[in-house]
């Protein structure tokens, strides 16, 4: 299993390793994000009905708030932080006419990146 510690450890090097300030509001809500759909994958299916209110209810803001300030963090982050990183995981949505992924597509590449590579190394771990 990937235990709380470890994803929060792995989201905070990955968001910080794509440029993303760790003193931003977006920082600690994309992390949260980031173990909420690692926890339940489900709740990345309505983002504004299920993982917004889940993180603005511990943070004591709205959902709206939430989205706003994960969207920020990644806009401002976009292009400072590892692009060859960041190409690796987004792929052809680092065109710069597309500009940065959206907060759903963030969140899933990044944890689905995430996932994988506990996958592996766990398997590793085993042998």
């Amino acid at each position: 299993a990937y235990d709380t510690d470890e994803i929060m450890s792995d989201s905070s090097a990955i968001l910080k390793r794509l440029g993303m300030g760790m003193n931003s509001k977006g920082y600690a809500f994309l992390r949260d994000g980031l173990m909420l759909y690692i926890q339940e994958p489900s709740c990345l299916d309505d983002l504004s009905e299920r993982m917004y209110p889940l993180i603005a209810e511990k943070y004591s803001t709205t959902a709206a708030c939430v989205e706003r300030n994960m969207r920020t963090a990644l806009e401002k982050a976009w292009g400072r932080g590892d692009m060859d990183f960041a190409e690796q995981l987004f792929g052809y949505s680092i065109d710069e006419e597309k500009g940065k992924p959206t907060n759903m597509a963030f969140i899933a590449t990044v944890a689905d990146y995430m996932m994988a590579n506990h996958f592996h190394r766990t398997k590793d771990k085993r042998k």
